[in-house]
């Protein structure tokens, strides 16, 4: 946080783009091995000036109407039948930011 900080005091950084989405967490707690976190409705802003918390012009979509951001974290290697699932849907792992 302390980063942060020093990059928007002394290097003049600002945020420039806001995001939005609704997430859904699925998590079996600390034994569990696998959590799964949907986000929909994902959309952003770029427009200059301040950015609000919950200004309604945060409405350029990232996604196409019906698509999700689903991602699954593991405590370790990915369980063999979600590997197995993947590639039967040809779903394709891609890392990013949001």
């Amino acid at each position: 946080m302390v980063e942060t900080r020093e990059l928007f005091e002394t290097e003049g950084v600002r945020p420039v783009v806001q995001t939005r989405y609704h997430r859904y967490t699925f998590d079996p707690g600390p034994e569990g091995p696998l959590r799964l976190t949907i986000n929909c409705n994902a959309c952003c802003r770029v427009s200059p000036g301040p950015l609000p918390s919950n200004g309604p012009d945060i409405d350029l979509p990232l996604l196409d109407e019906g698509c999700a951001i689903m991602e699954f974290k593991t405590a370790g290697l990915v369980p063999v039948w979600l590997r197995r699932l993947a590639g039967e849907r040809r779903i394709i792992p891609r890392s990013f930011s949001k």
